[in-house]
């Protein structure tokens, strides 16, 4: 049997109060207009991370047509969310925010222009946006995308961390390389690069991505998710799109096992799947999904089924393009 493999970052997950709030800035804003999945379902297998009960939620799933990760945009409907209890600084434990890439930034800014005046300028070659729940995102500019693509889904993702050297090692076992450490006056960061990963099934599509590692010298980095539940307002999680994920669980059964473990042919509205979660050495969590079917248009039973296609084979291009007509709100 082929063994484990990586494809990319699939999603980021983030905690929101008004989901279809959300799902209209983040197509409109961030050009994220795909729509894999939307589910009003109860999140049933998170309980141990929502007070240890199942919690009604709806969850949207979108795209950006140039590539990279989703936004996996989550709301709780029984328990009221929760914001951060105190604003989230560098290197507080969890994921601080994620990082889109353009291949024309200043394109991007006259985009921003015509529909949202608050962004922050960090540099020439990158921006800070807030989005309506307090969650930060950088757009980064990179000469390898073409001037046409404003901007991609998640490209890179920066996360806290208490010892530094423990997380490098974790973080490596996806496949992600070394390639710089930094040290700051307050913060101690490394820089790594999913050299290691697949280019098979969707792995073109999310493309390579990069994590940043922060540390604080002062060891007092908060929890970011202390006293709250998973799903409140915040990244609640990094997922990876993964082939053979019952050996991806048997790799980290003696390291950092599988918390939470769904049945092989889960469903999540119209897709089907196997996933589960596992913890960093701080308790971040770290989605693998190894998606089996994707529905693309359900009035023509146009489904992708990937329990019957080579792990090491990329979807078709028109499959990529068809998806598109999954549209957002806007």
């Amino acid at each position: 049997m082929t063994d484990r493999l990586l494809y990319g970052i699939q999603q980021v997950g983030i905690g929101v109060t008004d989901v279809f709030r959300a799902e209209k800035w983040y197509a409109l804003i961030l050009k994220a207009n795909i729509k894999v999945i939307e589910d009003h379902n109860p999140a049933t297998h998170m309980a141990p991370y929502m007070g240890g009960k199942s919690r009604n939620k709806s969850a949207i799933i979108l795209l950006n047509p140039n590539g990279g990760g989703g936004f996996e945009l989550w709301q709780h409907t029984e328990h009221t969310p929760q914001p951060p209890n105190r604003v989230i600084k560098a290197g507080d434990l969890g994921i601080n925010f994620i990082s889109l890439h353009s291949g024309n930034l200043d394109g991007f800014r006259n985009h921003l222009a015509q529909h949202l005046q608050d962004y922050q300028d960090i540099s020439d070659s990158e921006l800070l946006l807030i989005d309506p729940f307090g969650n930060q995102i950088h757009v980064k500019q990179t000469n390898e995308l073409a001037p046409k693509v404003l901007v991609t889904g998640v490209k890179e993702c920066t996360i806290g961390v208490a010892d530094l050297q423990a997380s490098i090692q974790f973080y490596q076992q996806f496949g992600y390389s070394l390639t710089e450490q930094v040290d700051n006056v307050d913060l101690l960061e490394a820089s790594l690069f999913s050299k290691d990963k697949s280019s098979g099934r969707f792995g073109s599509f999310f493309g390579n991505s990069a994590i940043t590692l922060i540390q604080r010298k002062d060891n007092r980095g908060n929890k970011i998710y202390e006293n709250r539940y998973w799903g409140d307002p915040g990244f609640i999680h990094l997922c990876f799109d993964v082939y053979n994920l019952k050996s991806w669980v048997n790799h980290f059964s003696n390291k950092s096992p599988f918390t939470i473990l769904s049945n092989e042919d889960f469903k999540m509205g119209e897709a089907q799947g196997h996933w589960g979660y596992l913890e960093d050495p701080d308790a971040t969590l770290i989605e693998m999904v190894e998606a089996h079917y994707i529905p693309i248009i359900k009035k023509l039973g146009l489904v992708i089924n990937l329990k019957n296609k080579s792990p090491h084979k990329s979807v078709p291009k028109w499959l990529i393009w068809a998806m598109r007509l999954k549209k957002a709100r806007v």
